[in-house]
């Protein structure tokens, strides 16, 4: 996974932070006697040496040059002596001592400063995870569980601790903390684009279902009522398909382009009435969104997804020109449209990680949820022109073909949040029965107005007692279709 495979593992800053931001070069160690053999900490052991020009073994020349003072009490060392032969025979670090001079919100501020994460989410992460019990108890084992040789190569290059390890301590605590910073920063980043990316959809719906009837300025019809069936859709349906799998990749931004996918499926009550032989009618819309999760599962079943809202909207129409076979008439619609979508996911992904020379991972079970919400005013003028003969069709009756071309102008607010949970992750390690469990996050979440025009052109046909309609709008490239399924004439 790209969060974990190209960030280098700043995570165990333990030992960047301990050893090697206190850099400072100690004279040559001189000799002295100290007996057969030396165990106590590093302090005591520099302490005993003062004075003496005894040559001590490189590897804990090393650890006294690049220690830390307050360090140096809890790491100790045995060294064996037998004439000229001497080694290290024992090494342990007071794991408990140690996460206290260290703490693990100290770990995170490390790796937060070094990505460039702002404030507001460095202070959230830390309110959320520095005292995870689960977190600091891996951290805790993970410091005790080094040997010597582990030890060593670490503190010659803490930024590749995996590389040295295939401990499950280890790979768990860095991995889930990695992964959880960096899941909880891309959330946040999400919020930074959503009114520009989603502003062009609402704007969009709320300016939907409005192409039906047309005048006849005589006697009869008198009005129209029918049922109308109207939904924006998007030529790539792939990309929501696909919004799961890029989150796992580490794209965040897929997640606007899912909500920005869904399809939003509208009926309303629809009615007309003409104003006898004058060229002029009044209509008006009343109906509601109803996107119910068991009507997204027939087509997408890995995403959860709910949408659910309300629309109203009126339409004055005035003929300009109509004789025995073709029409002209301008229209002025105006639309409230207000409604939520939730969308989330839940699944199990396996993360890969080498460590130690071995391919293993993380084995993760996250949940991803968002909610949507917009209130949209708009107004639309057009101009409409087609054919429609005055007399019945024979057979079909009523028969028309006409063309619109339009502008429409928006005003609304949006308002978003994000939530990201992980039930379970664990180490896919042979008899390894660590597992982190119940981890929340901040919710991620903006709210905000826009201003927003478009400009949409579309065709309707109308055929006995039903109504099909096609609109593309210009800017947003994005298409819609309206169906009527039966209309009454009174």
């Amino acid at each position: 996974m790209k969060i974990i495979k190209n960030t280098p593992i700043i995570l165990f800053f333990i030992f960047c932070y301990g050893y090697k931001a206190y850099s400072q070069q100690f004279p040559q160690l001189p000799q002295l006697s100290i007996g057969s053999n030396f165990s106590g900490s590093i302090s005591e052991l520099e302490e005993k040496l003062k004075g003496s020009n005894f040559l001590l073994p490189p590897e804990i020349q090393n650890i006294i040059r690049n220690m830390d003072k307050d360090l140096k009490s809890i790491v100790k060392v045995t060294i064996e002596l037998n004439g000229t032969n001497y080694g290290l025979t024992d090494f342990s670090v007071d794991a408990d001592k140690f996460v206290k001079l260290r703490t693990y919100e100290d770990l995170l501020n490390l790796y937060m400063e070094g990505k460039n994460y702002n404030q507001t989410v460095k202070d959230n992460i830390i309110s959320f995870i520095k005292d995870n019990s689960q977190l600091n108890g891996l951290y805790r084992d993970t410091v005790g569980s080094f040997n010597p040789l582990q030890f060593f190569q670490i503190v010659n290059n803490p930024t590749n601790i995996l590389n040295y390890t295939t401990n499950a301590s280890a790979i768990l605590f860095v991995g889930t903390s990695l992964l959880y910073m960096e899941l909880v920063n891309g959330n946040y980043q999400i919020t930074d684009k959503v009114i520009n990316k989603l502003k062009s959809k609402f704007a969009n719906i709320s300016t939907m279902g409005d192409n039906y009837g047309l005048i006849i300025p005589l006697h009869f019809p008198l009005g129209t009522l029918g049922i109308n069936i109207y939904s924006d859709f998007s030529g790539d349906i792939n990309k929501l398909r696909k919004s799961a799998q890029k989150v796992r990749e580490g794209d965040y931004d897929v997640i606007l382009d899912a909500i920005d996918f869904t399809p939003l499926p509208y009926i309303q009550l629809v009615g007309q009435i003409n104003t006898w032989n004058i060229p002029f009618s009044l209509g008006f819309r009343l109906g509601g969104l109803f996107g119910f999760e068991e009507l997204y599962k027939m087509f997408i079943s890995d995403i959860d997804i709910q949408a659910l809202g309300f629309h109203l909207g009126m339409e004055f129409k005035y003929l300009i020109y109509r004789n025995n076979h073709f029409f002209t008439d301008l229209r002025l619609d105006a639309n409230y449209d207000m409604g939520s979508l939730e969308m989330g996911f839940n699944n199990t992904f396996y993360l890969p990680i080498s460590a130690g020379g071995v391919d293993t991972g993380l084995v993760l079970n996250g949940d991803f949820r968002t909610k949507t919400r917009w209130n949209t005013l708009s107004l639309t003028p057009k101009i409409t022109l087609g054919y429609k003969p005055k007399e019945k069709v024979p057979y079909i009756w009523y028969f028309g073909l006409y063309f619109h071309f339009g502008a429409d102008l928006s005003y609304g607010n949006i308002s978003y949040k994000g939530d990201i949970t992980i039930p379970y992750i664990y180490a896919n390690i042979y008899r390894s029965d660590k597992i982190v469990r119940d981890l929340n996050s901040p919710t991620a979440s903006v709210k905000g107005d826009y201003f927003y025009y478009d400009f949409k052109i579309g065709a309707t046909m109308d055929i006995f007692f039903q109504s099909i309609s096609f609109e593309y709008y210009i800017r947003s490239k994005r298409f819609s279709v309206n169906f009527i399924p039966f209309v009454f004439r009174f």
